[in-house]
């Protein structure tokens, strides 16, 4: 199994994330921050944009986020954010599903 990093995305709310990854892109205030494993422990200000986290499962999940804190350390990154959007999955099931279902839909209207 190939190395992996935890992600936590924590709000004033509650927990958001918490997910092994094989790699992490958050923005920062300055620009995007690439996250594999092993990297070097680092503290950087969170701006505004997608998270997009890439699962050993080859899942992707994607997070919109605004403001906060993160820390990269020991292969557990930790994003303290002020808000966060919905947590959004993509996966081959994940698109199929909903494709399958708009099919389905189209079916029942070509029927006389």
């Amino acid at each position: 199994m190939p190395e992996t990093l935890q992600c936590r995305v924590i709000t004033p709310e509650g927990e958001v994330l918490n997910r092994r990854a094989l790699s992490v892109r958050y923005p920062a205030h300055d620009g995007q921050v690439g996250i594999l494993p092993n990297h070097a422990p680092m503290i950087t200000l969170v701006g505004e944009g997608s998270l997009i986290l890439r699962t050993p499962e080859n899942r992707r999940w994607f997070l919109e986020m605004k403001g906060g804190f993160a820390e990269i350390r020991d292969n557990l990154l930790t994003i303290l954010a002020v808000r966060t959007g919905d947590l959004i999955e993509q996966s081959a099931e994940a698109i199929e599903r909903p494709l399958a279902e708009a099919k389905r839909e189209l079916a029942k209207k070509d029927k006389p």
